[in-house]
C-alpha cells in the first residue's frame, strides 16, 4: 500500500512538472516566428517614438492611438492577441528574447546610419549662449542696428 502511494506521488510530481513547464521555443516560433516578432517589435518601438513626439504637439492624439496600433498589426498580418501570446512565450526564454532585442537594436543602428547623412548638423546648446550671438558681418544691412543687445543691460 505504501508503494502505491509513493508511485502515485511520483507520477503526480512528474505530471505537474510537465504541466507547469514553460512552453518550448519552438512553440513560441509557431505562434509568431522570431523574425516576425523582431519585425513587429521594431515597428512598435518606432511607432512609440513617433507617437511620443506627436503627442507633445497634439494632445488629442490619445483618441486615435488604437488606430495606429491596429494599422501596425494589420500591416504585419497579426492580431493583438497573437502578439501578446507570442510575447508572453518569448519572455519565458530570456536568451531568445535577448537575441530579439539585439536584432531590434541592430536594425535601429542600420536605420540611423542610413538617415544620418540627411540630418542637419545640430549645434550644441552652448553655441546658443548670449555671448555667441554677437552681431557679425553676415547680418543684413540695417537689421543689425534693430537687434537689441541684451548683454549691455
Amino acid at each position: 500500500m505504501k508503494k502505491h502511494r509513493i508511485l502515485i506521488f511520483l507520477l503526480l510530481l512528474l505530471a505537474g512538472c510537465t504541466f507547469f513547464r514553460s512552453p518550448g521555443r519552438d512553440r513560441c516560433d509557431k505562434i509568431l516566428s522570431r523574425e516576425k516578432m523582431t519585425d513587429l517589435l521594431t515597428d512598435i518601438y518606432l511607432l512609440e517614438g513617433y507617437l511620443l513626439e506627436l503627442q507633445s504637439v497634439n494632445p488629442e492624439l490619445q483618441d486615435s492611438i488604437a488606430d495606429y496600433y491596429a494599422g501596425l498589426f494589420d500591416k504585419h498580418g497579426v492580431t493583438y492577441q497573437e502578439f501578446e501570446l507570442a510575447l508572453s512565450c518569448y519572455l519565458l526564454h530570456e536568451r531568445e528574447m535577448q537575441q530579439i532585442h539585439e536584432d531590434v537594436l541592430q536594425r535601429y543602428s542600420i536605420m540611423e546610419s542610413q538617415v544620418e547623412p540627411f540630418m542637419p548638423d545640430i549645434q550644441a546648446p552652448d553655441s546658443l549662449a548670449p555671448d555667441s550671438l554677437a552681431p557679425d558681418s553676415q547680418t543684413p544691412e540695417g537689421l543689425q542696428d534693430s537687434i537689441p543687445d541684451h548683454r549691455l543691460r
